[in-house]
């Protein structure tokens, strides 16, 4: 069992429920579901300075409804300065879009751009990398 904590900032139930499942050999100590942009900021602000109650990976989709995937990687852009840890960010959508992929080229602190569905391989390296 490893000790990382996975936060993914999706709207679809579904998939977080398939990333619970993908958990299932505990690859990730915890993984914790956000669907709002806002909430998240706030929480990685409050915790900003106490390395346990941050996430050591997030998975961030880019579409989502009122405010999108791009404005979490806009605020942690930031935000990330101040963090006391570093954290791992991979955007993970089903859009397949070429310019969706150059915009996400532009955070040079993106680990990944993975089109969805997650593998279990790729989960399971992802927890191993981080």
């Amino acid at each position: 069992m490893h000790h990382k904590t996975l936060l993914v900032l999706d709207d679809d139930g579904i998939f977080h429920h398939l990333m619970k499942l993908a958990n299932k050999p505990n690859f990730f100590k915890e993984v914790i579901h956000y669907d709002q942009v806002g909430e998240l900021i706030s929480d990685l602000l409050e915790n900003q300075g106490t390395a346990a109650l941050l996430p050591d990976v997030i998975f961030v989709d880019i579409a989502l409804p009122v405010r999108d995937g791009y404005s979490f990687l806009d605020a942690f852009a930031t935000l990330r300065p101040s963090l006391c840890k570093e954290i791992s960010i991979y955007v993970v959508t089903v859009s397949v879009r070429q310019v969706d992929h150059e915009r996400v080229s532009a955070y040079p602190f993106i680990k990944e751009y993975i089109t969805k569905p997650v593998s279990m391989n790729q989960f399971r390296n992802i927890a191993l990398a981080n």
